[in-house]
């Protein structure tokens, strides 16, 4: 399943994205009934995601939170620039 943030698609990368939606929708939607349901990162929207992470409900390796904090370290910069 391609990952999708809304803040970095583009109307490209939306065509098609539609029925890919509703097929997980209705996947998760199957496996919460049967109790086995969870959190699709892929599907998530910046905003849930960084929620997610600040209640400290994301599973992460040492080496996924050094790749974020590069990251973050990163937009800073070119923000404290413009």
């Amino acid at each position: 399943m391609a990952s999708y943030k809304g803040s970095t698609n583009t109307d490209a990368d939306d065509e098609g994205r539609a029925e890919e939606v509703q097929k997980t929708k209705e996947d998760q939607l199957k496996k919460q009934k049967e109790g086995k349901g969870h959190w699709e990162e892929g599907l998530a929207s910046d905003s849930e995601s960084i929620i997610k992470a600040d209640r400290g409900e994301v599973k992460a390796s040492a080496e996924t939170i050094k790749k974020l904090q590069e990251e973050t370290a990163k937009v800073a910069g070119e923000k404290s620039r413009t």
